[in-house]
């Protein structure tokens, strides 16, 4: 699985990016990351048809990493698509988001 982080700032595009994106891979599923319940950006792209899972609530690069970690582990394992399209919060440190991950990568997951 080829793991492709998407970040930037709030409102920088990073969904319109990814829904553009997801319509030209075939076998992709998308992590949402957002601090609310509500999560908006996961109600933006259910018309691209791809499986959608999202972690709320906190950010996938504090408050959220270990449960992060678990979730790409678990997509790999259960799911396993060519590729994890992820979507941090626009407050998310993308240095951080890389660092809590990195000890996952191996054969199967690629960053």
């Amino acid at each position: 699985m080829k793991v492709i982080i998407v970040s930037g700032f709030l409102g920088s595009g990073k969904t319109t990016f990814i829904e553009k994106l997801s319509k030209k891979l075939d076998d992709v599923v998308i992590l949402e990351n957002d601090y609310a319940k509500a999560n908006v950006d996961k109600d933006l792209l259910k018309n691209t048809g791809k499986e959608i899972l999202s972690l709320e609530e906190g950010c996938i690069c504090c408050s959220k990493q270990k449960d992060f970690a678990t979730t790409v582990m678990s997509i790999e394992n259960t799911i396993n698509p060519e590729y994890l399209i992820i979507e941090p919060t626009g407050l998310g440190y993308l240095s951080k988001i890389i660092e809590n991950i990195s000890p996952i990568e191996y054969e199967k997951i690629k960053f």
